[in-house]
C-alpha cells in the first residue's frame, strides 16, 4: 500500500465516475469484476456509489487472499513525486475519509520516525562502561533502549491500515455477491448477437461466458 498503492484508490472512483457518466441506459447494469483484491472492491464500492447496478465479484479464494491482504497498510502523504504526487495527496486524505465511513477501527494517524541503533551512536567494539541514555525525540517508543538507539522524527503526516479490514469493509459496502472461481477465458458478443469472439488462457476453452 505504501508507493503506488496510496493513490490507486483515488484513481479508481475518478474512472468509475467516468465510466457510469457515459452509462444513459435505463435498465440496471450488470458488471462483473475479477478479482477480490483492493482494486476490485474499491471498483465495486465506487460503482455502487454513482449508479444502480449489479455487481458481482470473482475471486479464487475469498476477499483479499492475497497481496491485498497482506501489506503494511502504511501511507504517506507527502512521499509522492512527479505527475503522481498529487494523486498521493488526494489518496491519503481518501483512507481517512473511507474509514471514517466505513468504519474501518485498524485506521490511525502515526508519526514516523528515523531510528538509529548502537553502531551508528557509539564506537566499536562498545566500551564496557556505563551507558547514558542518548537525547531523543519524545515519540521514543518505550520498548526502544534509549542508551542504545536514537529517534528524530521523520514525518507527522502519516497513517496505517490493514489492507485487509479495507478490503472487507469496501466489499461489504458495494453490496456486490462473491463467487468462488477463476476466469479461463473472454467472449464478446456483438449487442445483436450475430457474431462472436472469443479468447482463452493456455488453449484452454472458456468454461464459462459471462
Amino acid at each position: 500500500m505504501s508507493g503506488r498503492g496510496p493513490w490507486r484508490l483515488w484513481a479508481l472512483a475518478t474512472a468509475c465516475s467516468a465510466l457510469m457518466a457515459t452509462t444513459t441506459a435505463p435498465a440496471r447494469k450488470k458488471v462483473v469484476i475479477i478479482g477480490g483484491g483492493l482494486q476490485g472492491c474499491a471498483t465495486a464500492y465506487y460503482l455502487k456509489e454513482r449508479a444502480d447496478v449489479d455487481i458481482t465479484i470473482i475471486e479464487r479464494t475469498e476477499i483479499a487472499a492475497a497481496a491485498s491482504g497482506k501489506g503494511g497498510g502504511f501511507l504517506a502523504r507527502d512521499w509522492g513525486r512527479g505527475p503522481t504526487k498529487a494523486l498521493h495527496e488526494l489518496s491519503f486524505d481518501l483512507h481517512a475519509e473511507l474509514a471514517e465511513q466505513l468504519g474501518v477501527s485498524s485506521y490511525r494517524k502515526i508519526s514516523t520516525l528515523e531510528v538509529r541503533g548502537e553502531l551508528g551512536l557509539r564506537e566499536w567494539p562498545p566500551k564496557h562502561v556505563t551507558a547514558k541514555p542518548i537525547k531523543t525525540s519524545p515519540l521514543h517508543p518505550d520498548w526502544l533502549d534509549r542508551t542504545d538507539t536514537k529517534s528524530t522524527l521523520l514525518d507527522q503526516n502519516t497513517a496505517q491500515v490493514a489492507p485487509k479490514e479495507l478490503c472487507e469493509k469496501l466489499f461489504e459496502a458495494s453490496g456486490a455477491t462473491l463467487k468462488r472461481g477463476a476466469a479461463r477465458g473472454l467472449e464478446i458478443r456483438a449487442r445483436d448477437s450475430s457474431s462472436s469472439s472469443s479468447s482463452s488462457q493456455g488453449g484452454r476453452k472458456t468454461k464459462h461466458t459471462v
